[in-house]
This record gives C-alpha cells, structure tokens and sequence, in this order.
C-alpha cells in the first residue's frame, strides 16, 4: 500500500474513533470574504476552492453560496449556473453519484468517440485541475457545447459525489484550451458543439 493511501487509512481509522476532525475551512473562507471585500475576486475564488476541499464530503451551504457569488462577480455566469444548479440538487438530497445517469455512461462515450471524428484537436487541452488536497473525487460526468467564440456553453454536471468534486470539472472543463483554428472550420450552423466528457472513478 502507498504512503498516501496508508495515511488516508489511518486517517478514516482515527475518525471512527472519533479522535479526528476534518480542517477547519474557516481561516480559507475568512481569507475569501476579506479578498472579495477588497474587490480580488479571483483570490477570493481561490480561497473558497480550497476551503470546499476542507471537508468536500460535508460541504456547507454558505461556503458554496460564496462560490457561486464570486463566480457572478467574475462574470462566469456558465460556471455559476452548472455549479449552483449541481448545488442546489445536492442540497435537495438528490443522489448526485448515482451511476444511472442521463445521458448514459455508454451515451456519453458514443458521443466523445463520434465528436473525436470530427472535432480533433479542438480541445488541445483541458483546463486546470485545481485540487488542493488529497479528497476522493469518484466518478465525474457533464455535458456541455463548444459556441463559435470558443467559449463553453450549456455547461450541465451529470455526475459528481459532492460539490468540491463537480467544480474541478467545471473548472477543467470552462478553461479548456479551444483551437480558433479548428472553430474556423465549421459551418455557423454546427454550433453549438456538443460534448460529454466521463470520467470514471477519477481517485486523487
């Protein structure tokens, strides 16, 4: 066994015996009303990234609220709307990590391997991955489209085990590196691009 997976052991070991408590957040979300305060809402974002990651699997509300009102401020509003849209399906006790997903798993990969076809190397790379901490992401899945700007659109998480995990893969997926070259190529008509990305069991 990793030494990483020995520690995480330890650590769910130390919890059952009610000896261990997740990091506190608070410090991070103290940091993030101070920078949202000041008008640094990018540093404000990032303060409130790390502080859901705290304890991603007990998300609590007013931090996510924060999120999604920092994401207004930075006019992400195709972020803030599939984040706050996952939030809010969270909060109703909806079981956001069910494997019974629409589109299907098999609908979703049917859909990459036919976009791959016709839209290679439009996504010359994804976007960042902004993960803080070692956390169990689980399986993740969204559907969104590509307009002719380049800019994502329509952005839906179909799949995530909690907060913290659904937006690293809005973030990954709103800064993907879009080829305008590529864009160029098709007919007005096209767009928007539709896309499904699937990732299964994506661990650390």
């Amino acid at each position: 066994m990793s030494r990483p997976l020995r520690a995480l052991g330890a650590a769910a070991l130390l919890a059952i015996a009610g000896c261990w408590t997740p990091p506190s957040s608070e410090p991070m979300m103290r940091d993030a009303h101070e920078a949202y305060a000041a008008g640094r809402f990018e540093s404000a974002l990032r303060h409130s990234e790390r502080a859901m990651q705290q304890h991603p699997e007990h998300p609590l509300a007013d931090e996510l609220a924060f999120h999604v009102k920092t994401l207004r401020a930075l006019d992400r509003d195709v972020e803030a709307d599939a984040f706050e849209g996952f939030v809010e399906r969270s909060l109703a006790g909806e079981d956001t990590d069910s494997a019974d997903t629409q589109p299907t798993r098999d609908e979703c990969l049917r859909l990459e391997r036919e976009r791959f076809r016709t839209t290679r190397n439009l996504i010359r790379r994804p976007g960042e991955w902004p993960q803080h901490r070692p956390f169990l992401i689980g399986t993740v899945a969204a559907t969104f489209g590509i307009g002719a700007d380049g800019e994502v659109v329509d952005l839906h998480v179909v799949r995530a085990r909690h907060p913290a995990a659904a937006w690293l893969l809005i973030r990954s997926i709103a800064d993907a590196d879009v080829s305008q070259v590529r864009l160029d190529s098709f007919d007005a008509s096209e767009f928007p691009l539709e896309h499904c990305v699937f990732l299964e069991s994506y661990s650390y």
